[in-house]
């Protein structure tokens, strides 16, 4: 198996052989033929290290090796193929051959093919191409709005998607989304944040989940880092009576901002440690602790919150203008925000106030800077 891998991989003896045998100036039929000629290439790789086919058949995981193995590659060139389908100018707007893939390959949920790479890539291909052509059409103003990661939910659950297979679509979803996350506008994150809060509860994969909320919040210290020494956006917030709060009226002040809402257990656990925080800093007419929540309701906020809890620092609410959760880029709460006597962002990444003293000096050497 070793030798086999290292000859196909070394020699790239797959990629080789469609480059070769597709010419991009023939029509999308003649794939066909290539997809053949390229299976009957491919097993007869196999064939030259594998010949004993009694033997394979009594070895249970080479037998599972040589299925996934073929799989994979014949997966592959259905990938390729449809690269170089959409690169020529037929005027057929349908994917090549999407209804055999479908038929064939897409409708088989073995555990065989859901191992294979290309295969996984194969579905999210299938998807990608289904609504490219729907964008096509005279009515696809709905679409745009609904957007690619919202068609694609629409469309696992139109096809009835569902085990291992619904795993492996939503995976690839979730990765797609990461590979555009830190280019989009702040409504574009927004509106991914709300995807992946949507599709994260689908999966069932505690190894890949793990692994994706690493890539996440890497993703958000990315576009966090991006945002450190320039002036925050402007907000309006109001407070209990009404009055609307600007960021103009912190000026002068290092600001420390505690994004929260009544409902959220971790922020409610923060505010002994954040009002403990607040007593070490008097000293320092500079510094104010703003509290901020995101509650739905005014009622929630000021029963459920105020009332209730008693957050530390100078309470205002986000009101039924959303702009401040957009322009700030909050996605999960609680969040910590620190800006300097400008309102310029010093940091992002805070540690919590629960952390002992690091949170402290951290403010602390930023009034000193005053």
């Amino acid at each position: 198996i070793n030798k086999y891998l290292d000859t196909i991989t070394t020699n790239d003896l797959h990629y080789i052989f469609i480059r070769n045998n597709v010419n991009i100036d023939l029509p999308i039929d003649s794939f066909a033929k290539v997809l053949k000629e390229f299976r009957s290439f491919s097993n007869s790789l196999r064939q030259r290290f594998f010949k004993n086919t009694n033997q394979n058949k009594r070895s249970p995981d080479l037998a599972i090796f040589l299925t996934n193995d073929s799989i994979n590659w014949y997966s592959y060139s259905i990938l390729i193929a449809n690269d170089y389908a959409k690169i020529i100018k037929t005027g057929n707007k349908e994917l090549f051959r999407r209804t055999e893939i479908e038929r064939r390959m897409l409708l088989k949920h073995s555990d065989s093919y859901l191992i294979s790479e290309f295969y996984k890539r194969l579905w999210f291909f299938v998807i990608t191409g289904e609504f490219e052509t729907k964008l096509q059409t005279k009515d696809s103003t709905n679409l745009q709005l609904l957007g690619f990661t919202g068609f694609a939910l629409k469309y696992i659950n139109a096809r009835q998607v569902k085990g291992k297979l619904k795993q492996v679509v939503v995976s690839q979803l979730l990765n797609s989304i990461l590979e555009h996350y830190t280019y989009g506008s702040p409504k574009e994150i927004m509106y991914y944040d709300s995807i992946i809060a949507t599709v994260k509860p689908m999966l069932t994969d505690g190894a890949f989940l793990k692994e994706f909320e690493q890539q996440y919040s890497n993703c958000k210290k990315i576009i966090i880092s991006h945002k450190i020494g320039k002036r925050a956006p402007d907000f309006k917030l109001v407070d209990t009576a009404g009055i609307r709060y600007y960021l103009k009226d912190f000026e002068g002040k290092v600001l420390l901002i505690d994004v929260w809402a009544s409902w959220c257990g971790p922020c409610v656990k923060e505010f002994p440690y954040l009002k403990a925080l607040e007593d070490q800093l008097k000293p320092y007419k500079q510094f104010q602790l703003l509290s901020i929540s995101t509650d739905d309701t005014r009622e929630k906020w000021v029963k459920n919150g105020l009332l209730k809890l008693g957050p530390p620092g100078f309470s205002l609410w986000v009101g039924y203008d959303k702009e401040f959760i957009t322009d700030y880029n909050i996605s999960l709460i609680p969040v910590l925000l620190l800006l300097d006597k400008n309102g310029k962002f010093i940091e992002f990444d805070l540690p919590k106030a629960s952390e002992g003293d690091k949170l402290f000096e951290l403010i602390k050497r930023s009034l000193q800077d005053l």
